[in-house]
């Protein structure tokens, strides 16, 4: 809804993410190969870095889902930054708290506007189609690899960019 105000779009965002919390957080689901592919990731000797548009008590619950507190170097939230994506700033202030430079990262994403934030921070990105949108959209985003979804990224792991 573009044409509404500033403080209307907030309002809207603040009670779509109120209504969400409320009725579909506890039942969410995690991707299947979503854990496995973090932990394979880690294992590599590589960081898990975190950068969502979600709150950060949001985003913790879902690192308490997945069981992964203990391999996550960083996380960078909604509430970190003033612009949500498709500005850089999620991925900005992820890689400086991570300490890591922009090209020797590789941002995994399920939307559009994951591969255009990252992109516009400067990292390469790996797509996944389990965001709902398609191959096309993606790879005009700037995808530098597309996979289904977590499970067939860590399948093909080996041979995929993560290894570079």
């Amino acid at each position: 809804l573009p044409d509404l105000s500033p403080p209307e779009q907030k309002a809207l965002a603040d009670g779509h993410g109120r209504l969400f919390k409320q009725l579909f957080l506890d039942s969410c689901e995690q991707f299947p190969g979503a854990r496995d592919l973090l932990r394979r990731v880690h294992a590599d000797g590589r960081k898990v870095v975190l950068a969502s548009s979600a709150s950060e008590e949001e985003l913790q619950h879902y690192i308490d889902r997945l069981g992964i507190a203990d391999i996550v170097a960083a996380i960078t939230s909604i509430d970190d930054v003033g612009t949500s994506k498709p500005a850089p700033d999620i991925f900005v202030v992820a890689l400086k708290k991570a300490g890591v430079d922009a090209a020797e990262a590789i941002a995994v994403g399920d939307t559009p506007y994951d591969v255009s934030s990252a992109g516009k921070a400067g990292m390469a990105t790996v797509a996944l189609l389990s965001g709902g949108f398609a191959r096309g959209e993606l790879e005009s985003a700037g995808a530098m690899d597309i996979y289904d979804d977590a499970a067939d990224l860590l399948s093909a792991y080996d041979t995929s960019p993560l290894t570079r």
